[in-house]
């Protein structure tokens, strides 16, 4: 016996009941935007038509290694394969260093250089046989120094071949008969130094103006047991006076670029200073900033004076100063004016210097002044292994961790920023200055709120924006959560 008529069936059965192979070609592209790539190379052996969407996915991005990796047959196939080259978008290019991981590499003994700056011409080969490249991400190595032993892990990534890679890179993107035009370009672990070979050459600024979006991530060389560690270091200092007007200069002449994100595995902005006033983005609508410290009214003018353009706005484990010790000679604005070791004995009771702003503060200038679409602070993946802060900053959860708010201590060594600094100091008065850090997570969050709300961000609920569970250590922060 037949049932009840219950009608025709609905839009969602039907479409429910379909196949995937015979859904509409928006509809299953934004099916494999949810996949990962092991389900692509499933969907892929099912039929034809499954088969050229999900290669579209599969094939978009490549990652060429030197040729001593053993995925470095695999990729020189996609680069030979007319087809299949037509599909790849982004490529992952590593130096001989960059693709290793440096403790592995130190375990198992190598101390010296196995492939040299002629492996890394291969990468560069394989790019020009692809097409529909937009964009690239040159790998360097996390730790750069000079060529000898830090505690006795042995390091191979010389200045020498940083240079001689870069300088192959942007010849590279800059050939007029290159099939492939990169609009995209991220450069991980660059060391802090300027190469004038590279920096007064023509092909480098050409190369940055036709850039929509750059990424760069900046590492330090390490300073064992020297005075200052490496924040104070002169290459520090010197990098980052000469950043804005090599690196931000060229970005800054034209609207090509809309997107721009800024890190480096130590804090800057306030020492090493980054001198940000006279560089305006005309049409920047994405800016992320990875380890910045904010300390003085103009960095927050700064960013309001892209209100025009500006929307969305990630601050990942980014700090504000509330107090600093420096022996050094600082200039009208407090900023370090020569680094030199200073006589600490001999330094003044006044070396401290209080820093009045607040979060609070900044998030109620970033609700009232900016125009944004999407806000985040927080703090991303730096210390975990495999992953990089750079590319998922995007997807950072929203956090008011306590190293949001930071000291600098001259006197202290390796590293100046810490929650709490150890030098006492007393005022004129004979009492002790007080290195309290800032009360104010309640008016942090409220602040915070009223920013997401404004711009009509939800934040997810149940979720404790004010994170307790974390300290500072060394610039990082450590989950002391059980």
């Amino acid at each position: 016996m037949e049932g009840p008529y219950l009608g025709p069936p609905s839009q969602t059965s039907t479409i429910m009941r379909a196949s995937l192979d015979q859904l509409p070609q928006e509809l299953l592209f934004q099916i494999l935007d949810q996949l990962d790539k092991h389900h692509h190379a499933s969907l892929a052996l099912t039929c034809k038509r499954l088969c050229i969407a999900a290669a579209s996915y599969l094939f978009s991005t490549v990652h060429i290694y030197p040729l001593e990796h053993r995925l470095a047959t695999g990729t020189e196939l996609i680069c030979s394969n007319p087809r299949l080259a037509c599909l790849v978008q982004h490529a992952y290019l590593y130096t001989p260093e960059g693709w290793r991981d440096e403790y592995v590499q130190a375990k198992r003994g190598m101390t010296e250089d196995l492939l040299g700056f002629e492996d890394f011409e291969r990468p560069l080969d394989l790019i020009s046989k692809l097409p529909k490249l937009t964009r690239a991400t040159l790998c360097f190595s996390k730790v750069c120094t000079k060529p000898y032993t830090i505690k006795h892990v042995p390091f191979n990534e010389s200045y020498r071949s940083r240079r001689d890679n870069l300088e192959a890179l942007f010849a590279a993107l800059a050939n007029s008969d290159s099939p492939c035009t990169i609009t995209n370009l991220y450069i991980r672990n660059l060391q802090n130094i300027n190469h004038s070979g590279l920096t007064r050459s023509e092909t480098f600024p050409s190369v940055l103006q036709k850039l929509v979006s750059f990424r760069l991530s900046i590492v330090n060389r390490y300073a064992d047991s020297r005075w200052g560690g490496q924040l104070l270091q002169p290459e520090a200092h010197t990098f980052m006076d000469e950043f804005p007007r090599i690196w931000l200069q060229p970005l800054a002449t034209t609207k090509n670029l809309s997107r721009l994100f800024l890190y480096s595995d130590a804090y800057f902005g306030f020492c090493p200073k980054l001198e940000l006033r006279g560089i305006h983005f005309p049409n920047i609508q994405t800016l992320a900033l990875g380890g910045f410290t904010f300390s003085h009214d103009w960095q927050l003018d700064w960013l309001v004076s892209h209100k025009a353009t500006l929307k969305n706005l990630y601050l990942d484990n980014c700090a504000l100063i509330y107090q600093a010790i420096i022996y050094s000679t600082v200039d009208a604005e407090g900023y370090f004016k020569d680094i030199v070791r200073p006589d600490f004995a001999a330094a003044p009771r006044d070396s401290w210097r209080n820093y009045p702003r607040r979060w609070w503060w900044c998030f109620d200038r970033f609700r009232t002044e900016l125009h944004l679409r999407n806000f985040c602070i927080g703090y991303g993946p730096w210390q975990q292994r495999g992953r990089d802060p750079v590319e998922e900053v995007e997807n950072m959860e929203i956090s008011l961790v306590p190293n949001r708010y930071v000291c600098f201590d001259e006197g202290i060594e390796p590293y100046q920023y810490t929650d709490k600094p150890v030098s006492v100091l007393k005022r004129d008065d004979g009492r002790p200055v007080s290195w309290e850090p800032p009360q104010c997570d309640r008016e942090d969050k409220d602040a915070l709120l009223r920013l997401l709300k404004a711009i009509g961000q939800s934040v997810p609920r149940g979720s404790d924006i004010v994170q307790k569970e974390y300290r500072l250590q060394d610039g990082f922060v450590i989950w002391d959560g059980t």
